[in-house]
């Protein structure tokens, strides 16, 4: 057998050793916790995790009139209440952080492993109103009628 030949073989064995860990990996990363501000843990796999999108309306001859992302909110399954998902490198000090929030970059990495997924598409981005947000429920029930006419 050539050097060559033994070089893709072993090649060929660590596809295969990656491939396995990868599977592993995959098991264990929903198992990961989640701490809300009401003191519980919860295994990522058990939370929902909602985008909220914001619609840009059309301006001149050609701008506006898409929908942009704004952030993630994550629903903790045992008191209900939403954790906003923040880039915290868009903040230049500890200080100007928001009180209760998780890592943006956290939910990214992890999206897959969430219980669910929704969407809340909102007209205006200071029109969200955060002391009364959609529920689960109305979420879901906005989720299907969409899949319906698609």
């Amino acid at each position: 057998m050539t050097k060559e030949a033994t070089l893709r073989k072993e090649i060929k064995t660590h596809k295969k050793a990656i491939k396995i860990l990868k599977e592993e990996l995959d098991k264990v990363l929903p198992n990961k916790q989640f701490s809300c501000r009401c003191g519980r843990r919860s295994q990522i796999k058990h939370v929902s995790v909602i985008s909220v999108m914001f619609y840009t309306e059309p301006h001149g001859c050609t701008g506006g009139d898409y929908w942009s992302f704004s952030e993630y909110w994550i629903v903790c399954p045992k008191c209900n209440d939403y954790t906003r998902g923040y880039d915290l490198m868009s903040y230049d000090k500890k200080d100007s952080r928001p009180d209760h929030y998780i890592d943006y970059l956290f939910v990214k990495k992890h999206y897959d492993h969430f219980k669910e997924h929704l969407d809340w598409y909102k007209q205006h981005p200071m029109g969200f109103n955060l002391n009364n947000p959609p529920t689960l429920e109305q979420l879901r029930k906005e989720k299907k009628k969409k899949e319906r006419r698609y």
